[in-house]
């Protein structure tokens, strides 16, 4: 075998082997009691991450004023402790980490809390209808699972990518852009509901959202 061609084959199967072989929301709940230390500073920025703000707008918020090098810095610092509990307690290590993965744990773990992401000035389009698809998919990204864990959910039982069309349509019916997006409208419309109950359920139980039937 050419020794480029060989070099090149040793390099897929050491990346392949690196992958995680357990879904990334039971990486997630293997370190949602772990202590892991997060500064006030590192909190105030998952926050604002988490209602939707970019790396940019949240560094010039008179409470930083720091460049948006500086913001990039403090958010590798917080992917960093994350990958580094999920190693320790699963020995695999996480190459990348996404912003929509951290506001998970901080959710799941109880450092920031539901209402604490809501925006009064978060705007999105109110569709008449969601089918039994979108709502599962809607309350799956707010727990943190993957496209694939989503479609393999019981009665969804789809492809990845059927999962994608569906994610893809959520965004087009609430008018939004993004994942995080997605679990803003998630949480706004968990907000609502619960002012109209009288005792708090836990924090990632989302309730029925109107139209689902």
């Amino acid at each position: 075998m050419d020794g480029q061609l060989e070099g090149k084959m040793r390099t897929i199967v050491s990346t392949y082997n690196q992958r995680p072989t357990v879904p990334f929301s039971k990486l997630l709940a293997a370190i949602v009691t772990s202590k892991i230390h997060i500064t006030p500073e590192e909190r105030h920025w998952m926050i604002y991450v988490g209602q939707g703000y970019s790396t940019k707008e949240i560094a010039n918020m008179p409470e930083f004023c720091v460049s948006k090098k500086t913001g990039e810095f403090h958010l590798t610092g917080i992917y960093g402790k994350l990958k580094d509990a999920i190693q320790i307690q699963t020995g695999i290590r996480l190459k990348r980490f996404s912003s929509s993965k951290m506001i998970t744990w901080a959710l799941a773990s109880g450092t920031i809390f539901a209402r604490d992401l809501y925006r009064e000035d978060f705007k999105f389009i109110r569709p008449s209808k969601l089918t039994k698809e979108e709502r599962s998919v809607l309350e799956a990204l707010m727990k943190g699972w993957s496209d694939q864990e989503i479609a393999e959910l019981p009665g969804m039982e789809k492809s990845r990518g059927t999962v994608q069309f569906h994610t893809a349509n959520l965004r087009k019916k609430f008018g939004v852009h993004n994942r995080l997006q997605l679990l803003q409208v998630a949480i706004h419309l968990w907000m609502e509901m619960e002012s109209q109950r009288e005792s708090q359920p836990p924090v990632l139980q989302m309730p029925e959202l109107p139209g689902s039937r």
